[in-house]
């Protein structure tokens, strides 16, 4: 049975070659740190934070349930939930979002040139 590493990488090459590419340009850990850092959270929760935010980026779950999961994953109220998920949104995926639209506009650019 393969390892929680083994299954990200199986499914991060299953990503569009765009995503990958603009994950692979993020600074992911540093950005995991700050919310850990902001929000104190222990170890386990950290972990959990980042299998969740996992599951939005490789489409296991719908952004909309971020806050659901971290609520119940990480054992918060829904208002702290809320800004940490605020927070992931904000510093993690939506900038990896961002990077997705400038990788795929470069790409295209490099294909009319």
């Amino acid at each position: 049975m393969p390892n929680s590493l083994e299954l990200m990488t199986e499914k991060f090459e299953l990503l569009p070659e765009v995503a990958r590419e603009a994950i692979k340009l993020f600074d992911y850990d540093k950005y995991m740190k700050e919310i850990h850092k902001k929000h104190h959270l222990h170890i386990d929760q950290s972990y959990a934070l980042e299998q969740a935010i996992a599951m939005v980026i490789f489409g296991e779950i719908r952004p909309q349930s971020l806050i659901e999961k971290i609520m119940t994953d990480l054992r918060f109220d829904e208002e702290k939930a809320r800004e940490i998920a605020f927070d992931a949104n904000s510093m993690i995926l939506r900038p990896i979002q961002e990077l997705m639209k400038k990788v795929q506009t470069e790409d295209m650019e490099d294909l009319i040139v």
